[in-house]
């Protein structure tokens, strides 16, 4: 026995790993402690989050290339996407000297590669661009002008050698290929 679950969206997933879970019980004759809480566990960033929270990532957030406060939409971005763990990427993005966009017109600052590599075990640029930003789904050339620096933020991260760095941009520029609309 071997139990597959695929596809679903954000949305349904937590429901789909109940059933999934309930099936692995039932197939396997196991015998749980409890029924399933995962319907009332907070995900990662929720605690700390409030609508408006971006507000306080504007007027607390150190801009660490230049002077001046957050823009707005930077700071929304980074509430929206991490709820209370927002204010860790900025704390990177402010020690590191990060708070640069990783690409003009989208609100993804490049301290964002690291908080997914230490945080969420972000090991690829294609998992970067598709999972964990999603750039990939908003703007395939910005997220081919993005690749050098995201490759070389991970790099940097998980210490790869240089042929492991550009073995990694390769890739990603091959995915981001698959993205692009193609003319008929």
């Amino acid at each position: 026995g071997i139990i597959t679950i695929t596809g679903g969206k954000w949305t349904t997933y937590r429901r789909m790993a109940e059933e999934t879970v309930n099936e692995a019980i039932q197939d396997g004759h196991l015998q749980p402690k409890g029924p399933c809480n995962t319907k009332h566990l907070p995900l990662s960033g929720a605690d700390g989050y409030y609508p408006g929270l971006f507000t306080e990532i504007a007027q607390s957030y150190t801009v660490p290339h230049r002077p001046g406060a957050i823009d707005t939409r930077v700071a929304k971005h980074l509430a929206h996407n991490y709820g209370g763990q927002a204010l860790v990427v900025t704390k990177l993005a402010e020690d590191m000297k990060l708070g640069k966009r990783l690409v003009r017109g989208h609100p993804i600052i490049e301290a964002e590669v690291i908080y997914a590599a230490r945080y969420e075990f972000c090991e690829t640029v294609e998992d970067f661009v598709s999972r964990r930003s999603r750039l990939i789904f908003l703007d395939t050339r910005a997220c081919k002008e993005a690749v050098p620096r995201i490759a070389e933020l991970l790099a940097q991260e998980h210490n790869w050698r240089s042929s492991r760095r550009k073995e990694e941009e390769k890739k990603a520029y091959h995915f981001i290929h698959t993205f692009e609309a193609k003319e008929y």
